[in-house]
């Protein structure tokens, strides 16, 4: 079974990743959020179109397929489309590359379980959902004095700071450094309501 992993920066690493949680099947994290925005903000993100699939949508040339829809979602999200900034949070979770900082651990906490309280209800309380597990995990390795945490969001692909071989005949292996390599971009983690961090 696919599982989502969140990965921590610890103090005295060298800005290296080290695992800080995993969550089995990965379809609780990221396909979760897009799936709940885009049940959510379908006639923004579609523009009124039918998505394909969905109840009483027969064969329609106009209708987009689910997969489309996610990239309709993030440039959606690009254009600053109608959506919680807790909402907005748990979703730039789900971006390649993503680096969420300490000062924002909190927070991005805070917006998972908000957004798992408000999505995983009615016909997706069946449905898996980690975000409340992925919420506490932040909480702990931010009193663990974490520096920045990253999601890989599916074991299905690789972590992209998970390092590189070189191409020689040893093939040696270089561990990717938040200090060192610059692949990764940092989440600006919007403020919630009442938020104290």
């Amino acid at each position: 079974m696919s599982c989502t992993t969140l990965y921590a920066v610890m103090p005295d690493n060298d800005g290296e990743f080290t695992e800080a949680g995993e969550y089995r099947n990965s379809y609780g994290s990221a396909m979760f959020i897009w799936n709940a925005l885009l049940d959510t903000y379908k006639r923004g993100i579609l523009n009124g179109r039918p998505l394909m699939g969905d109840p009483g949508v027969g064969w329609d040339p106009s209708a987009v397929d689910r997969f489309s829809a996610y990239d309709l979602l993030w440039k959606y999200d690009s254009a600053g489309g109608e959506l919680q900034p807790w909402e907005r949070n748990a979703l730039k979770s789900t971006y390649d590359n993503a680096l969420l900082p300490r000062t924002g651990m909190l927070t991005m906490a805070d917006s998972l379980e908000r957004f798992a309280a408000a999505h995983h209800t009615g016909k997706r309380l069946n449905s898996v959902c980690s975000l409340r597990e992925q919420a506490a995990t932040l909480r702990e390795i931010h009193a663990k004095g974490a520096l920045a945490a990253a999601w890989n969001q599916t074991s299905c692909s690789e972590f992209w700071g998970g390092g590189t071989y070189a191409d020689d005949e040893d093939e040696t292996f270089t561990p990717y450094s938040i200090d060192r390599d610059d692949k990764h971009w940092e989440i600006e983690v919007l403020p919630l309501d009442g938020d104290q961090s």
